[in-house]
């Protein structure tokens, strides 16, 4: 039942409101990077992908978000001595947790183009090419589905659609989930002021 003096419109307008006061909110976006996460509880994996970008000579910016708390001293200064272009970031939103930080730590990026990279992602070469990917350039975004299950391809190096090697996993039927992501605010985010 509706409450007096609110109408499905006025709803409609606040929603629309929010989303234009959310896409004005000053940023300083500039540059393109990778963004991923670290949280203790699953740091083995964090670990690998870090490593394995920083022994595949990777020079793209990264920025990796945790929950404040999340992230052992430890961890983050194992994190801080690889040969990366690496910032660790508090994440700053009190209901993020797991896979939900994916947005938020997207948002909070410093970067215009974005390179998110799931800590279960292990490249075979630097994936910085994704930014020139011509798709990536005509429509701002990459998507690519989570590899999972018994009967998931072995390969999972072979673009779904061109069948050119890449490091983006084939889709599989047992998954619906995105992965990883590229995308730029050039196209889209920024649009909306």
């Amino acid at each position: 039942m509706a409450r007096p003096g609110i109408s499905i419109e006025s709803l409609h307008a606040r929603q629309r409101q929010a989303v234009l006061d959310a896409a004005r909110t000053p940023r300083s976006w500039s540059g393109r990077g990778i963004v991923t996460s670290a949280y203790d509880r699953d740091f083995a994996s964090a670990w690998v992908l870090l490593s394995e970008l920083a022994r595949l000579g990777v020079r793209t910016p990264i920025e990796v978000f945790s929950m404040p708390g999340e992230l052992s001293e430890r961890h983050a200064a194992l994190l801080a001595a690889l040969n990366l272009d690496l910032r660790l970031r508090p994440l700053q939103a009190q209901h993020s947790v797991r896979y939900f930080l994916k947005p938020h730590a997207i948002w909070q990026s410093g970067f215009r183009e974005v390179l998110w990279l799931d800590t279960d992602n292990f490249p075979i070469r630097d994936p910085s090419f994704l930014f020139d990917d011509e798709e990536f350039q005509q429509k701002g975004s990459l998507f690519w589905r989570d590899v999972t299950g018994v009967n998931a391809p072995s390969s999972g190096i072979r673009h779904r659609r061109s069948g050119r090697s890449s490091m983006c996993p084939a889709t599989t039927p047992r998954s619906s989930k995105p992965a990883s992501c590229s995308s730029t605010r050039k196209s889209g985010w920024r649009s909306w002021r």
